[in-house]
């Protein structure tokens, strides 16, 4: 897949060449599945949706998605320490840019305990 970026993907290009520019979702579950099956999960949809295998690549000027043959997951399991350590996770992610020229545009950290909920 190769796709050149509209104009307000080119702005949040642009923008972060500044200070890192993205997007931080969190998502609290009830009886939270085992890390290995939040990985697999993530797994078929990066093979359903072309751009969570994607990069941005620049090209005489222009900038387009472009798919990775063998787009690494970007995931990793940490165990909960508690109810709160989510906030020290997401003030990470904000402060940390993405390499969107070499690997896929997003990641998940998964915190887990077996007695979390």
């Amino acid at each position: 897949m190769n796709r050149e970026l509209g104009i307000f993907e080119r702005a949040q290009v642009i923008a972060d060449k500044y200070a890192p520019f993205h997007i931080v979702g969190v998502l609290r579950l009830e009886n939270a599945p085992p890390p290995q099956i939040v990985r697999k999960s993530l797994t078929l949809l990066q093979k359903r949706h072309p751009l969570l295998s994607s990069r941005i690549m620049h090209e005489k000027g222009r900038h387009y998605f472009s798919s990775l043959v063998e787009p690494p997951l970007p995931f990793r399991n940490l165990p909960r320490w508690n109810d709160d350590h989510w906030h020290q996770v997401v003030e990470m992610e904000l402060s940390s840019r993405i390499d969107s020229a070499s690997a896929p545009m997003f990641r998940c950290t998964y915190l887990y305990g077996e007695s979390q909920l």
